[in-house]
């Protein structure tokens, strides 16, 4: 009886041939107040995501010295996710589940005893654009978002967050604080306020965000687009998303037009000098006066 043939490995030369997401620009950078980036980007032949790590709230030091638990679940995340989209044949769900499981491994690794609270452990939203045969996967958790240009110049946008009561409910937190202590910085303050709610992750009744120990690869969002359709796609962070939502300097269709016509390096210095104007947010109100940004922006080949 004939045994199963193995599988044989396409040559590397001719997954090569099959790449269709084409790197144009990307930027992600700290915001002039902080040293760390809590954000990353990053692209294979055929994915592409933007990551934004959740600044920590926990009074404990951090997990790695010299760097923030949100920058080492950002750069642990982007790593994962260049080993598991390597190739364009890869299978999304499991993909996933792998990312997952090597995020917890490597978390659990690294926690100190006590076993750090739920609540206090870093998070991250994150945005994936994934191409299989002629389908484009858009997948996210958290509120990163990707701007779709489809090649009849019409602009289109998936936003995988449900927006809920929490961030506003932390900006009046912040206001209050800046009231009561005037020319004292409120984060250290608005820390303890937020903590509770970061308990809420993944839970029944919370929000959904990617996590070291609280499962979230079934959490997320998907949509798909036909491959043929689409000309380019902008990933981009909260951060650099405040163009639109906070500061509303453009739409989502103007940020992707700006994008290709001017650079992401001229979108951030924009962005900086609209948080400058307003340091103390009472204009535009928001969590923090800055934020990091980042941003990738693809075309697709054919």
């Amino acid at each position: 009886m004939c045994g199963r043939l193995p599988a044989v490995e396409r040559p590397r030369a001719a997954l090569e041939r099959e790449r269709v997401f084409k790197v144009i620009d990307r930027i992600s950078s700290s915001p002039p107040d902080a040293a760390i980036n809590e954000d990353a980007v990053g692209a294979t032949m055929s994915a592409a995501w933007a990551i934004d790590g959740a600044t920590g709230v926990s009074d404990r030091p951090p997990l790695v010295v010299g760097t923030t638990d949100a920058a080492w679940l950002a750069g642990e995340l982007n790593a994962a996710l260049h080993a598991a989209f390597d190739r364009p044949d890869a299978v999304l769900e499991p993909a996933l589940a792998g990312v997952e499981a090597k995020l917890r491994a490597d978390f659990l690794a690294i926690d100190r005893e006590p076993v750090t609270p739920a609540g206090e452990q870093p998070t991250a939203a994150l945005a994936v654009a994934a191409l299989r045969r002629e389908t484009l996967h858009l997948i996210g958790i958290g509120d990163c978002r990707i701007i779709c240009e489809e090649r009849t110049g019409e602009v289109g946008e998936f936003n995988p967050s449900a927006i809920g009561p929490a961030e506003a409910l932390i900006v009046a937190e912040r206001r209050r604080l800046m009231t009561q202590y005037p020319g004292e910085d409120p984060w250290p303050r608005l820390k303890a306020f937020i903590r509770p709610l970061r308990e809420r992750a993944n839970q029944e009744g919370g929000y959904s965000v990617v996590h070291p120990t609280r499962s979230w690869s079934t959490r997320v969002v998907r949509q798909t687009r036909e491959r043929r359709k689409i000309r380019r796609l902008l990933l981009v962070s909260d951060g650099l998303y405040r163009l639109v939502d906070v500061f509303t300097a453009v739409t989502a269709a103007g940020l992707m037009q700006a994008a290709v016509a001017k650079g992401l390096s001229r979108l951030y210095a924009e962005l900086r000098a609209l948080e400058d104007a307003d340091r103390d947010c009472s204009k535009y109100p928001r969590v923090k006066t800055y934020d990091d940004a980042s941003g990738v922006l693809i075309a697709l080949d054919g």
